[in-house]
């Protein structure tokens, strides 16, 4: 994944949503990120986080709680927000999720998507994406073993941004 998105990582401001061990923001950080904030509700999931930071160096903010919450607390622009729920979160979740970080996202930021991949899966995410107010677009997918990656961007057509 994080080759896929080669230079777009050094320097870039990065939201880490569902961080669990925190490990997309630490790599995100080992490849030059500016800055991180990870996002995570479960109380060991962030002490683990807390120590994983720790142990590679990286300093990064960590905030704690139930997402809608969480969010509510963040503010800023990021470049690349990864959304990596547990596989169970109905899809209507996953784009609720987005949606609330639109407003995060730089201008040429990418919400990245990590989801199971299934049959329909991706026509699914497809149909959601069409759905949302908020102009964004798939820019690419990519399919590893079960996992599918799905990098999401601002419309450029719509222009105004």
């Amino acid at each position: 994944m994080f080759s896929s998105l080669g230079a777009r990582v050094p320097n870039s401001r990065v939201l880490d949503l569902f961080s669990g061990s925190g490990s997309l923001a630490i790599e995100a950080l080992s490849r030059g990120a500016e800055s991180a904030v990870l996002v995570e509700r479960d109380r060991g999931a962030v002490a683990v986080i807390e120590s994983n930071l720790a142990l590679c160096g990286f300093e990064a903010r960590v905030v704690k709680g139930e997402l809608a919450a969480a969010l509510d607390r963040i503010v800023g622009e990021f470049d690349l927000v990864f959304v990596d729920p547990p596989y169970g979160l109905a899809l209507a979740s996953v784009f609720e999720t987005i949606s609330a970080v639109v407003p995060l996202l730089s201008e040429a930021g990418l919400v990245v998507l990590h989801r199971r991949r299934e049959a329909g899966v991706l026509e699914d995410l497809e149909a959601a994406v069409d759905g949302l107010d908020e102009d964004l677009i798939i820019e690419d997918h990519r399919a590893y073993g079960d996992s599918l990656i799905v990098r999401l961007a601002h419309n450029p057509a719509k222009g105004d941004r």
